[in-house]
């Protein structure tokens, strides 16, 4: 699964900006694709988002794409772009300014690096900031979210070969020194399992919120018979959580 966003950047003067399209895997936070514009239009992210599935030979039926409900997210043009990658389109809920934390959290590791400047004296100069940024973002930062990995290496595949050096080295150091490890020899963390926009509730009783929705329509289509025990709760229940796992 994938999320895009559009952050601004301050230009030279007051209300000039640059727009920054950024498109990245929510599972290894990976960026696959980024380009800065002078305008916000739907043609400039649908030719980001079908280079993007290009280079990463995204077949159909393959990927889901997340977005805000902004004009140019909710788009014809772009709507018409997803039916012809075959991929299916996500997006936030009505009045929820937080369901695009993948995305906003990006732009806040950009925007808090200490060399972010109140302003860019150039397009050209905003462009070099961001390729900076991009490339140690996808191969030199290591991400919390990610057990301290680099984006990239969780991205293409190499997390288990890193993951067998850390865990060489750990065993090493306990070999050495046992009396340091007071709860015995330490494995080094994983990534997680899969990874969510929307993380499916539980309830005491088991159930998710699929079953709840669905046991409440049946309620409703039996009359609120006395075997339905579930007409407390609401029917707007969210049925759009996501699950995306590294392709």
């Amino acid at each position: 699964m994938w999320s895009w966003d559009v952050t601004w950047l301050r230009g030279p003067t007051k209300g000039q900006y640059y727009y920054l399209y950024v498109l990245l895997d929510i599972y290894s936070r990976c960026v696959v694709r980024v380009t800065l514009a002078r305008r916000e239009t739907a043609d400039i992210a649908a030719r980001l988002i079908r280079a993007a599935c290009d280079k990463q030979n995204i077949q159909p039926d393959q990927l889901t794409i997340h977005a805000d409900r902004g004009a140019v997210p909710t788009s014809r043009e772009l709507a018409d772009l997803y039916d012809a990658l075959g991929a299916r389109r996500s997006h936030s809920r009505p009045h929820v300014r937080d369901d695009n934390p993948y995305s906003e959290a990006h732009f806040k590791t950009l925007k808090y690096t200490h060399d972010y400047p109140a302003r860019f004296a150039s397009y050209d100069d905003a462009h070099a900031f961001c390729a900076r940024f991009v490339d140690g973002y996808n191969h030199h930062h290591r991400h919390s979210g990610i057990a301290f990995l680099a984006p990239a290496d969780v991205h293409y595949g190499r997390t288990e070969a890193i993951l067998s050096v850390r865990t060489a080295a750990l065993h090493a150091a306990y070999e050495a020194h046992p009396e340091r490890f007071v709860r015995g020899r330490s494995t080094p963390r994983r990534p997680p399992s899969a990874v969510y926009i929307n993380p499916p509730r539980r309830f005491d009783s088991g159930l998710r919120e699929y079953d709840i929705h669905v046991l409440t329509d049946r309620c409703i289509a039996a009359e609120a018979s006395q075997d339905c025990h579930a007409g407390g709760f609401s029917h707007s229940l969210n049925l759009a959580s996501t699950v995306s796992q590294n392709h």
